[in-house]
């Protein structure tokens, strides 16, 4: 027997409402599982389909009962038993599990909640079996004894052997009548020889009596028991106690019930989660499409109000474009002005930049003017030093001609006449000093004006240079803005066609909302009898008892 390892006898406590199915082939493999034995085995879908049905078995479950299990199935009945199966993390989960064949050659597994009384009665029991007592199962049944074991027997024995007792019992009161009339002669030998036999048939008679009376009240039992449980299933209960089947035709019947009630509860189980799933995407449903009929009158309203505003926006687009045309006009005119005003600003740098020459050459000329009237202040120093010396000399020959008397005479005249020269040369010198004085103050200051007028002249041949960059700038940045208009004014009539498309779309749109909010009504009023029907199906499915505490 597979030993799954390990164990930590952790139990996982199985929920009141959960049916554990699954269906294995005619090989012990799992070929489905249901959501809840999917999460109580403890493995994932796929690590079960295809694998041995003993992946889930626990070691402290006794080899006896598996080997009851399997022997009950393959001979066609229904087995049924309290189980304890491990969990992949080594978990435990004790289950109440009904097994019975399919007619595709496998079968069928239905495990509910077992009870505390019946998982302390099943503890015992496998921890006695694994202590090694002799205790054996038949068809899920526990023998302890001879008794049980003759029970089990007896059930096994088939209707037709049992039906023929009667006619036992009637040949043998034929036999009795006809022992009492032989009795009846006087005759010692037939009354020695009949006495035994009359004994002997009184005996069978008595058993018989007795057999068929005992074999007639437990058929009557276990018809009484199977009409219980049938009327339990009829009434919706699919999870009370069900005896199983033994190897004669009423054994037969109560696998048959069994095998319909593990079906019944397969379905009724599968469709309680089905409609369970079914009404809340139906409310999903229902909440959706409330939300998509109100959503689809928004939208309804809103394509109206936007087809509108689009028609506005188109009219105001083609008014922007018409502006756009008349500044393109404009742009185009401030173009060829701000290109003769460059072209102006140019000639005029010229001009001034030649102005500036003129300037800087007459400035240069007037220093050379200065650097003369300089030179000419020297010279009449010069002059006026010769002047004073000669005036000197003179006054000195008069001197010396006063001195020589009547022979100096003559010489004193020419030092006097000298002298009236130095004079009035020295005044001539003083005069022309001052007169070059005036010069040279009028050369500085002209100078000083003339390097001013350089200043001005140099800063407004800057300045012109600058204003002519500037409408250089002006005239490139106008002739961006006229190509930049142009742009504007073709996009304009781009935007103004596409506008009166996305108009028309809207206008569609605004029609196909109208036809959603129309369908979308349909299908809330689908949803809601979808939700109706879902709301009849769970009534249904709840007069269906599949779980013990259920109402």
């Amino acid at each position: 027997m597979k030993n799954n390892q390990p164990v930590t006898q952790k139990e996982y406590v199985v929920r009141p409402e959960s049916a554990i199915i699954s269906h294995t082939d005619s090989s012990g493999n799992i070929t489905y599982a249901n959501d809840d034995f999917v999460e109580y085995a403890g493995f994932t879908r796929s690590e079960l389909i295809g694998k041995p049905h003993n992946i889930i078995r626990h070691p402290d479950m006794p080899q006896e009962a598996f080997r009851d299990f399997w022997a009950t199935l393959k001979s066609g009945r229904a087995w049924q038993g309290i189980i304890k199966n491990r969990r992949a993390n080594g978990d435990h989960y004790w289950v109440k599990a009904t097994a019975t064949p399919l007619q595709n050659g496998g079968y069928m597994s239905v495990r509910l909640k077992a009870t505390g009384r019946e998982i302390r009665e099943a503890e015992e029991l496998y921890a006695r079996m694994r202590a090694g007592s002799s205790d054996r199962f038949r068809g899920g049944y526990h023998l302890p004894g001879f008794f049980a074991r003759l029970v089990h027997f007896y059930h096994g024995i088939r209707l037709a052997p049992t039906a023929l007792l009667p006619m036992i019992f009637l040949i043998l009161a034929t036999a009795v009548t006809i022992a009492i009339t032989h009795m009846q002669t006087n005759d010692p030998a037939i009354h020695r020889a009949i006495f035994p036999m009359i004994l002997t048939i009184a005996g069978i008679g008595v058993v018989s009596f007795f057999w068929l009376y005992f074999a007639m009240r437990e058929q009557t039992r276990r018809l009484n028991l199977l009409k219980s449980v049938a009327m339990e299933i009829g009434s919706g209960n699919l999870v009370g106690p069900s005896p199983m089947g033994e190897a004669d035709e009423i054994g037969g019947v109560f696998n048959a019930v069994q095998v319909m009630r593990n079906h019944l509860l397969q379905i009724a189980f599968g469709m309680g989660q089905s409609t369970k799933l079914l009404n809340q995407n139906a409310a999903e449903m229902l909440a959706a499409s409330k939300a998509t009929s109100e959503g689809a009158a928004t939208q309804s309203s809103s394509s109206a109000s936007m087809a509108a505003a689009l028609e506005e926006l188109s009219a105001s687009i083609e008014q922007i474009g018409e502006s756009a045309t008349s500044a393109f006009a404009a742009s185009s005119q401030a173009g060829e002005v701000s290109q003769t005003g460059a072209q102006a600003v140019y000639a005029s740098t010229q001009e001034i930049s030649t102005i500036a020459v003129t300037v800087n050459n007459s400035s240069a000329k007037l220093q050379d003017l200065e650097q003369l009237s300089g030179n000419i202040g020297k010279i009449v120093s010069t002059i006026h030093n010769i002047a004073d010396q000669t005036n000197l000399l003179a006054l000195n020959a008069a001197i010396e001609a006063a001195r020589a008397g009547e022979h100096g005479r003559g010489f004193a005249v020419v030092a006097s006449e000298v002298r009236d020269l130095a004079e009035r040369t020295a005044r001539s010198t003083l005069e022309i000093s001052e007169m070059v004085s005036q010069i040279q103050k009028r050369t500085e200051e002209a100078v000083v004006e003339m390097h001013a007028s350089v200043e001005q002249v140099n800063q407004g041949v800057t300045k012109a240079e600058q204003a002519g960059n500037s409408v250089a700038q002006i005239e490139d940045e106008t002739r961006k803005v006229v190509q930049a208009t142009q742009e504007i004014q073709l996009i304009l009539k781009e935007q103004a066609l596409a506008a009166r498309e996305v108009a028309e779309t809207v206008e569609n749109i605004s029609s196909l909302a109208d036809s959603n909010a129309a369908q979308a009504f349909q299908t809330l009023e689908a949803s809601q009898n979808i939700q109706n029907t879902t709301q009849v199906l769970d009534n249904l499915c709840k007069q269906f008892k599949m779980y013990p505490e259920q109402k």
